[in-house]
């Protein structure tokens, strides 16, 4: 595995400070950076955290829809003028976030921020790595999606230096000049001297949207991809309140929280190499069923180290997933129009993700169903659908492409 994934870095060292650098510096317009400074911009433009709420999934359900634009000119454009785009687009957004004052403002810079830092940056690395590669696919998809873990672990401990340093409007001020600074140099150098990336002739059989739209296993394939931020999403919302319930020491969160990034950023190095070998059904199996398995275990009252293994196997989880269904998507479509086709599921995860959390409260509130039955019956669910990827396997051909790398 280690020799494999050393001469592929080798091999293709520029592409990969490309890839890398618009995963790692997509963070700015990631939740788990932004939500750190919820409290502190509510308090400055005077407003509740519930509007912000409201604005912020409001602007993500409405960025979403554009992603399959921004995928379409990913797959025609040349590389440079993605990245130029790119740049100034989140580079302005998170400038004006920095200097908003009024709702209407704040809904315009998170809009962009969510559209190009959740959206574009990582969904031009991704798809150029499908289009890149077509041998060793899983273990390059790994590559590229290590800038995730790692963004997760250094820009938290960045922005929440900066909020006490200097507070949160110069915060995101600097944060833009990263962008500027850092993002967009690093990402031409990694396509200097990098040849372009071509259509594939017509021999390698990729497929159009409307080709998968209209294939009968594309739902289901969409559902499995859903599950790991939907649930991820509804753990990391009601985490108080399940610690609460479960009577751990809300101080575990933290640790529960680092062993959850520990073991993302371990399986998204281990999960590529294994998909090159084995192909995409048995990793597609593991990472639902550890998704399962986590949200059954926040039903169970146990010790406390129970909750640090729920968040183990949901970093597990996550860790397989990005490299997996990415994967899966060329391995379905081909790489011609990935940009497009993935533009499009982000719509439909992206606008699972946002209403999660006012689903759960929903069934809660409105049916009066305690939050622990909730993920019980959201466990039970979804270890069942672990087993669709071995279903499928009989049904869809696709599943079972010749010539896995050995």
């Amino acid at each position: 595995m280690i020799p494999s994934y050393l001469s592929l870095i080798k091999s293709n060292s520029r592409f990969f400070l490309f890839s890398v650098s618009g995963v790692f510096f997509s963070a700015p317009g990631q939740t788990f950076l932004i939500s750190l400074a919820i409290p502190t911009i509510c308090t400055s433009i005077d407003i509740s955290p519930l509007t912000f709420a409201a604005i912020y999934s409001s602007s993500t359900l409405s960025a979403s829809i554009f992603l399959p634009l921004i995928g379409k000119l990913i797959d025609e454009w040349p590389i440079k003028k993605t990245i130029q785009l790119n740049t100034m687009a989140f580079f302005c957004s998170i400038l004006i976030f920095s200097l908003t004052n009024s709702i209407l403002l704040l809904f315009i810079a998170l809009f962009f921020m969510r559209l190009f830092g959740q959206g574009a940056l990582t969904l031009t690395a991704t798809s150029l790595t499908i289009k890149k590669f077509t041998t060793y696919r899983g273990t390059a998809l790994s590559i590229t999606q290590l800038g995730y873990p790692l963004s997760e672990f250094i820009f938290p401990g960045v922005l929440l230096y900066l909020l006490q340093l200097v507070g949160w409007r110069p915060s995101f001020l600097i944060l833009s000049g990263i962008i500027l600074i850092f993002y967009y140099p690093l990402s031409i150098l990694g396509i200097q001297h990098t040849q372009p990336i071509k259509k594939n002739s017509k021999a390698s059989d990729s497929k159009s949207l409307a080709y998968a739209l209209k294939d009968i296993f594309f739902p289901f394939y969409v559902a499995l991809s859903s599950i790991p931020p939907i649930m991820m999403t509804g753990a990391l919302y009601f985490q108080v309140d399940i610690f609460n319930h479960n009577q751990w020491p809300l101080t575990n969160i933290a640790l529960a929280l680092f062993c959850y990034a520990l073991f993302k950023f371990i399986n998204t190095i281990l999960i590529g190499p294994i998909i090159d070998r084995f192909g995409v059904v048995l990793p597609l199996f593991f990472l639902t069923a550890s998704m399962g398995l986590a949200t059954l275990l926040i039903s169970i009252h146990a010790p406390p180290i129970l909750g640090i293994i729920y968040y183990s196997l949901y970093g597990l989880g996550l860790g397989a997933s990005a490299s997996t269904m990415s994967y899966l998507w060329g391995l379905l479509y081909g790489s011609d129009c990935i940009g497009e086709i993935k533009g499009t599921i982000a719509i439909i995860r992206n606008g699972a993700t946002a209403i999660a959390p006012i689903g759960f409260s929903s069934i809660m509130h409105a049916m009066n169903v305690p939050l622990v039955s909730i993920f019980y019956y959201s466990g039970i669910f979804i270890l069942m659908m672990s087993l669709l990827p071995f279903i499928f396997y009989r049904l869809d051909d696709r599943l079972r492409p010749p010539g896995l790398n050995q």
